[in-house]
Formats: structure tokens, C-alpha cells, sequence
């Protein structure tokens, strides 16, 4: 199957700043997106509420919008007045099968082994990747509008690392990996807690997988290169937050450099890329 081509749609990237926010509910029980708000509006009150039942759809827009007007309906109007914003987002991870000419959207496996099957499926390509699509919305209630991003990360694969994936012996290695990635600094040192396999989107971590040495590009940018660890660094913030940084600008117009000097970000990189790979 051949690896396809992505237009990202951003509706915020022409809106110029409209106010540092008092408020800001995040519609969502993502830790790791709650800590990215928190830091980027170090001085608001950040609000979070879960969804507990969100709609079965691989469209990411309509399940962040779902979140959205959740909350929007259970908050007290009066909370709503003044500078407040409603913040959601979703992620959904798609693999490719060389026997069908459809892709697989995968949410959060159920299971270990249906994470195994999706390594499964991408073994059959003669040229593995998967990519993964990034949503969120921002809703301003005195505005009465919306801003929306959608966003794509291709992050193609080692066709013969993956075999090795798909063994008992390598899928062990994965899981082990995976599980220290998650349970050591950066996560252990910021309050987020352990991640299992079952809490991300198809059961794949871009950061293990290229720490395995399975990845061989992002977003078209080779390992081999200058550029990959900025590519990286985008990709990782896009299937984990979801939230782009240019999302943040209509709302805090320093947020490139706070984004560039975010630590943890910075930290989950570099382990990345101090690879142990999978032979």
C-alpha cells in the first residue's frame, strides 16, 4: 500500500491574539494534556472533566467536538462569562494492510494482543508506517466560535525490525521497554502517572519505538538527518497532546519559546533517541 499524502486544516493559524484566557476548561482526562496546559498558562485556573462516553467514530474532529459541547452543557453559564475557553483534543492511530486497500483506525486496544496485531498488520507492507491524526478544539463562549486544528504524523518503519516485533521474544521486549519508558524520569519526576500499553491510542509509542530503532522517518524527515530530531520532538508532542503550539498563540503569544524550553518535551526526546535497539 502506498504511503499517502496529508493536508493538515488549521482555522487558528490566521487568528491574531484575543486575550490571555481566566479560565480555561479542558474537556478531557488526558494527564499528559492537562500538564501541557498547566504549563503554558502557568497563571490561569485550569479546569478538567473527563467524557465518560465518547462517540465510536475515527473522526477525531467530531469526538474532540463531542468532548467540547459535553462540558459546555454541564458548566454553569455564569463560569463562562469573561475571558474562559473550553479546550479538547483527540488523537486515533491508522495502520495499513497489504491485503486490503482500507486503513485500520485503532483507538485503545482492550488487550496485549491486539497491540501485537497491529504490529501484525504493518509487517505485511513491504514497507511499514502508520500515521496518526491529531485533533483539537477551542471554544470561545463570548465569541460564540470555534478555532479547530487537524493535523497528520507519518512515521514509517524498519520492514525487517518488524519482524522481529512480531515474535513473542521482541513483542516482550517492546512491552518491557514501554513499561520503563513510562514508569522512569520524565514521567516519574512530574507527577504523571504510569502509562500501560491499554491508554494509547492502537497500544504504539513513537518515543519506544524509535528508542527500539524501528523508526526510519517522521513526516518524511530520515533519522539520518540534521532535521529529525525537531521532527521528532513535533511528532511526539502531536500523537501525545494533540494540541499544537499555534493553537496556543491566539492566547499566549510567547508560546514558541515556552514550547522550545518545555522540559519534559525537551527530556522525553533525548530518551528517545538514546536508542537500545531491537535486533
Amino acid at each position: 500500500m502506498p504511503i499517502p499524502e496529508f493536508e493538515s486544516k488549521n482555522n487558528h493559524l490566521e487568528t491574531n491574539f484575543i486575550f490571555k484566557p481566566e479560565c480555561v476548561f479542558y474537556a478531557g482526562s488526558s494527564p499528559r494534556r492537562l500538564a501541557f496546559l498547566r504549563y503554558v498558562f502557568p497563571e490561569t485556573n485550569i479546569h478538567h472533566s473527563p467524557v465518560d462516553e465518547e462517540p465510536e467514530t475515527p473522526n477525531v474532529l467530531t469526538v474532540a467536538s463531542y468532548k467540547i459541547s459535553s462540558l459546555v452543557r454541564d458548566t454553569d453559564p455564569q463560569k463562562m462569562d469573561g475571558k474562559t475557553i473550553f479546550i479538547s483534543a483527540d488523537t486515533r492511530t491508522c495502520i495499513p494492510n497489504a491485503n486490503i486497500t482500507e486503513y485500520q483506525s485503532r483507538g485503545k486496544p482492550l488487550t496485549y494482543n491486539q497491540v501485537k496485531d497491529v504490529f501484525l498488520f504493518m509487517s505485511d507492507n513491504k514497507s511499514p508506517f502508520y500515521f496518526v491524526t491529531s485533533a483539537a478544539i477551542c471554544y470561545i463562549p463570548f465569541q460564540n466560535k470555534a478555532l479547530e486544528s487537524l493535523n497528520y504524523v507519518l512515521v514509517t518503519l524498519d520492514p525487517t525490525l518488524i519482524q522481529s516485533l512480531i515474535t513473542s521474544e521482541g513483542f516482550a521486549v517492546y512491552v518491557n521497554t514501554f513499561i520503563n519508558f513510562y514508569s522512569t524520569p520524565p514521567y516519574s519526576t512530574n507527577n504523571l502517572p504510569p502509562i500501560d500499553l491499554k491508554d494509547l491510542s492502537a497500544g504504539i509509542s513513537l518515543p519506544v519505538l524509535t528508542k527500539l530503532g524501528l523508526v526510519t522517518s517522521v513526516n518524511k524527515v530520515p533519522i539520518n538527518t540534521l532535521e529529525f530530531k525537531k521532527a521528532l520532538r513535533d511528532a511526539i508532542h502531536a500523537v501525545a497532546i494533540g494540541i499544537p503550539p499555534s493553537f496556543i498563540k491566539p492566547f499566549n503569544p510567547d508560546i514558541d519559546v515556552a514550547f522550545n524550553n518545555w522540559a519534559w518535551l525537551n527530556e522525553v526526546v533525548d530518551k528517545a533517541l538514546d536508542q537500545n535497539k531491537l535486533c
